[in-house]
């Protein structure tokens, strides 16, 4: 009944925030808080289900519960139930259990629960700017519907490139036993848009991102201590290109044209990956203890990550689909700061971008008023987000005026022999950003602008 409950909360919660109406979902949330008390919540696998639930309830409610913690607690049982480590084929005969549509073998109930635990740990590392949990060295467990791949057995840029390949679950096939280091291929026993498609998707780009995060986001940074990649430059277009290829693979299978797939499943499940996606690059390419100075090019595609992001959250709120959460509105406020610094820093951008960024303002500060009637993080975001738009356009129109006398109507504003003037030359002073940003770590991760982003956008930097 706790589970049901939590369920019908959800659901409840979602249906206000797009019809504006009360569906009693706080009474269905308190009434499942109530079973909590009669229920074992660290030795079984639908035990492990609630907390999962919790955590998504957390996201919904304002002054629900703490989805740092209980992420934790969730871990520690996965580990105790053994829910990372793979099983046999042999062992996952069995009734099996009944779903809507048709049936979910055991394996993929396990594998299920523990990747949504681990897409879970890894939204909220990267969201609050935490180290990582569970690093993937101990994880073994194959995706849901993908038993016997060894997929996550390698790195999650070589798994992804593996699950782009035309054989890529099922039974595996003997091609070349001769060759033991190459990984087996697997054939497909199911169409690639099963109904595990899009969660498997999702979860390798959190993989990418555990990647990407101990890669360039570490603090640690003695190359003896931790492996590093010969070439990093090169290692960050690797990914970047894994991260474009799962994004067109899912693009071509959740297409609306493609054979068997529901409008539902396309509609609701392609915004997410996209997101998804575009949060990767933004990880990718903005300031880190590897790149604290990114280059020209890491700039553009970070701002077009950060204008995509709002763009999509825009169009989710105009229909009546995006989800009301403080997650939400950290996605949305981390992207708008993301926009800014590209815009503060990269000349070219600025001159692509001149006729374009009052709409990408506009977009982002609607969806963030929306979220602010109920999150108050979001009001406050947005009337900080507001004020550094404010200031932007007002310095960059005091810079146009006497710039576009001399330089005349042909020549872009804002490049000069391909060269960026100071930060101090556009605004009044570098740490009046700082200053109106605040101090908000308890619910953004801004430490990256913090820490390189106001040094950077000091210095000179060719476009």
């Amino acid at each position: 009944m706790c589970m049901l409950f939590l369920i019908i909360a959800i659901g409840s919660r979602a249906l206000e925030s797009q019809l504006g109406a009360d569906f009693a979902s706080a009474s269905y949330l308190a009434a499942s808080i109530k079973f909590l008390a009669d229920i074992p919540l660290h030795e079984s696998i639908q035990a492990v289900q609630i907390l999962l639930l919790l955590v998504l309830s957390s996201f919904c409610f304002p002054g629900g519960s703490n989805a740092w913690f209980l992420t934790h607690t969730i871990l520690a049982s996965c580990l105790d139930l053994g829910l990372q480590r793979k099983q046999p084929m042999e062992t996952d005969v069995g009734r099996p259990h009944i779903r809507f549509g048709g049936t979910v073998a055991a394996h993929d109930i396990r594998s299920g629960v523990f990747w949504s635990a681990y897409s879970l740990d890894r939204t909220l590392c990267t969201t609050l700017g935490r180290p990582l949990t569970l690093r993937d060295e101990a994880i073994d467990i194959e995706f849901p519907g993908q038993q016997g791949s060894d997929e996550v057995d390698l790195d999650a840029i070589e798994g992804a490139s593996q699950a782009l390949q035309p054989l890529s679950t099922g039974t595996p096939i003997n091609e070349d036993e001769s060759n033991e280091r190459q990984p087996k291929r697997i054939r497909s026993d199911q169409p690639p848009h099963h109904g595990f498609y899009a969660a498997n998707m999702s979860f390798r780009f959190d993989r990418i991102v555990a990647e990407v995060k101990l890669m360039i986001h570490r603090v640690a940074q003695s190359p003896r201590r931790f492996p590093w990649p010969s070439d990093f430059e090169g290692w960050q277009k690797a990914v970047h290109a894994s991260c474009k290829g799962l994004l067109e693979h899912a693009q071509q299978t959740l297409s609306r044209r493609a054979g068997g797939i529901s409008r539902a499943i396309s509609y609701r499940s392609m915004p997410s990956i996209e997101l998804k996606y575009h949060q990767c690059v933004m990880l990718l390419y903005r300031p880190s203890p590897a790149f604290p100075r990114p280059a020209p090019e890491a700039l553009n595609i970070c701002f077009d990550s950060a204008t995509e992001t709002i763009r999509i959250y825009y169009e989710l709120h105009r229909f009546g689909q995006m989800m009301n959460s403080w997650l939400t509105g950290h996605s949305i406020f981390v992207s708008a700061i993301t926009m800014l610094y590209c815009l503060w820093i990269g000349p070219a951008i600025r001159a692509r971008a001149s006729n374009t960024f009052a709409e990408h303002a506009r977009r982002c500060s609607e969806t963030l008023e929306a979220l602010g009637k109920t999150w108050s993080v979001a009001k406050d975001a947005r009337v900080k987000f507001d004020r550094l738009v404010e200031a932007t356009s007002e310095s960059w129109r005091r810079r146009q005026e006497p710039v576009a006398t001399e330089l005349g109507p042909e020549q872009p504003v804002g490049v000069q022999d391909g060269t960026e003037q100071s930060f101090d030359a556009l605004f009044d002073s570098a740490g009046v950003f700082s200053d109106e940003l605040g101090d908000m770590s308890g619910w953004f991760d801004l430490e990256w602008f913090e820490t390189y982003g106001v040094e950077g956008l000091g210095n000179t930097i060719t476009a």
